[in-house]
């Protein structure tokens, strides 16, 4: 038994869909968190210490997937590009810091291969219970 009724779940996809202009409920992204470990290599000849790549801490997030309006895109004053989407997470979905030097991979799909995007924006919901996450795709 469902906690919610049909009825209930279609006026949420509603409110979802007048927000985020999409009503794409149960996009599987894997959220990748930078700066939980870095590795480095010591070069004895140099005496230095060298970045061999950086890692990233991976959670399995269920999120809410949107494009931006032309609107939103055009008063923005370029700091929303087309082509960029959002994401919805919950604050508890990831552990740790979000922030802008992190990356969403959505898995490939019956209708597009996996994407990997950069995070461009990282804004919270008054009550801080989600994120709303700019993202642009990486390449």
């Amino acid at each position: 038994m469902s906690l919610l009724s049909n009825g209930e779940i279609t006026a949420i996809a509603n409110d979802i869909f007048s927000i985020i202009s999409d009503a794409n409920i149960s996009t599987s992204i894997t959220y990748r968190m930078t700066g939980t470990s870095m590795e480095y290599f010591f070069d004895p000849s140099s005496q230095e210490k060298l970045e061999v790549g950086m890692h990233y801490a991976e959670s399995s997030v269920s999120a809410f997937k949107g494009s931006f309006s032309s609107a939103e895109i055009e008063t923005s004053g370029g700091a929303i590009e087309y082509g960029d989407v959002k994401f919805i997470i919950t604050n508890s979905s990831v552990t740790g810091i979000v922030s802008t030097s992190d990356q969403i991979y959505e898995p490939p799909s019956t209708y597009q291969g996996g994407t990997t995007y950069n995070v461009v924006n990282i804004s919270r919901d008054p009550l801080n219970i989600a994120y709303f996450i700019q993202c642009r795709q990486s390449g």
